[in-house]
């Protein structure tokens, strides 16, 4: 089981919480580096109001998702694993039979995790995130062969494709 937040409400709770336990919140700012001095304290530059500015501090969170401002610094790649998404549009006309149809769904299996989000009342992407160089695009139905292999692999989405329609498939590289 998982929960589903609204994503808004969520990062309100989040600042409000932050402001109580006495964060310095700067929610206009843009990061530009961080530097750790040592492991207990880090100096950010950012800038704010058209002027860059800096703050010392004990933590830092970096929020910024696959830009990893802090994190790419510690990224390498590793020769042989990849990680590839195979991702399908599916159709169910009469609507998905999910306690909630705005919900996203990430389901794991033995080798891999797929994820399925909603476009519409009827329409869903479904990704399969999987261990291994990406099948080629140019092999057209061989693609579909392998993403509905896939699909097949998890019990819950698996089941809940079914009686759905596949549209189209695409893969890219997801590392």
């Amino acid at each position: 089981m998982g929960y589903q937040v609204h994503r808004p409400a969520f990062d309100r709770v989040l600042r409000e919480c932050a402001r109580e336990a006495g964060v310095d919140l700067r929610a206009d700012a843009r990061v530009r580096d961080v530097r750790f001095v040592d492991d207990r304290s880090a100096i950010v530059e950012y800038d704010e109001d058209g002027q860059r500015r800096s703050s010392a501090c004990r933590f830092v969170l970096d929020c910024s998702g696959r830009a990893g401002l802090v994190g790419r610094r510690f990224r390498r790649a590793e020769p042989g694993y990849r990680t590839c998404a195979l991702v399908g549009v599916w159709n169910l006309p009469s609507g998905w039979p999910l306690p909630d149809d705005t919900h996203t769904i990430v389901e794991t299996y033995d080798e891999g995790w797929m994820w399925s989000v909603p476009v519409s009342q009827t329409t869903r992407h479904v990704g399969a995130m999987v261990d291994r160089a990406a099948p080629s695009a140019a092999g057209g139905r061989a693609l579909e062969d392998v993403y509905r292999a896939e699909t097949a692999k998890a019990g819950y989405l698996g089941g809940l494709l079914e009686q759905a329609t596949l549209e189209r498939v695409w893969t890219c590289d997801a590392s």
